[in-house]
């Protein structure tokens, strides 16, 4: 009898010994995911402070995803040269049958919170809703390009030679997502985008305030 009594506590005691370290395996689980939680939510409360610095945005316009990613870096290079918050642009994927360019949210593939240890960032998303009415108007909103396309002339606008910046896809499709139209053409030509150049970092922030930037292939654009 006392064997069967002792066999039972023992069951009673290893049973109560697995409910507190599963206890303190879910208590320790809430915390984690608490502390997660606290990290995006004040990553999403600083990027919605206005960057006095200014901004980059880009349309990620040069091919498939290997591409993008090339020029996402020499993005991220650029702003964080200039200091200037990165707009994290949707990536452009293509389904067939579609024959328009598909916008996919930046932080559907990487996490933006670890990449904002690295450089300010915000996801275009967060930019349109909340930032882009006051800092990026519709009525103010320009297209920068190293030089006009000389071929192509906008007769619905003017009769100026344009940097054509919703010219096809997935130019067009890109910039119709968020509703952007653009009001004005600005050639920022000779600069470079060389990041390594410290002489022409200087001549950016000489030259421009606030900046976003865009591309058309191997020529890059950039919107104010």
């Amino acid at each position: 009898m006392w064997r069967i009594l002792g066999g039972l506590s023992q069951v009673v005691v290893v049973g109560s010994i697995r409910w507190r370290y599963l206890y303190y395996k879910v208590y320790k689980m809430k915390n984690l995911i608490l502390v997660w939680y606290l990290s995006c939510l004040l990553h999403t409360v600083k990027s919605t402070l206005v960057d006095p610095k200014g901004y980059i945005m880009y349309c990620p316009c040069m091919g498939r995803f290997g591409n993008q990613a090339d020029q996402f870096l020499g993005a991220l290079a650029f702003a964080k040269s200039l200091d200037r918050t990165l707009i994290l642009p949707p990536w452009v994927e293509y389904h067939w049958p579609n024959p328009k360019s598909v916008q996919v949210p930046f932080d559907k593939y990487f996490k933006v919170h670890s990449l904002a240890e690295f450089h300010k960032v915000m996801t275009m998303e967060l930019f349109m809703e909340h930032l882009a009415p006051t800092v990026w108007p519709p009525g103010e909103r320009i297209v920068f390009c190293y030089s006009a396309r000389t071929h192509y002339v906008d007769k619905k606008t003017s009769d100026e030679p344009t940097c054509a910046a919703k010219d096809g896809n997935p130019f067009g499709p890109f910039w119709d997502t968020f509703e952007v139209e653009f009001d004005k053409n600005v050639f920022y030509g000779p600069l470079t985008y060389d990041s390594y150049n410290p002489h022409e970092i200087q001549r950016w922030l000489k030259r421009y305030i606030q900046l976003t930037k865009t591309s058309r292939d191997a020529s890059n654009l950039y919107i104010d």
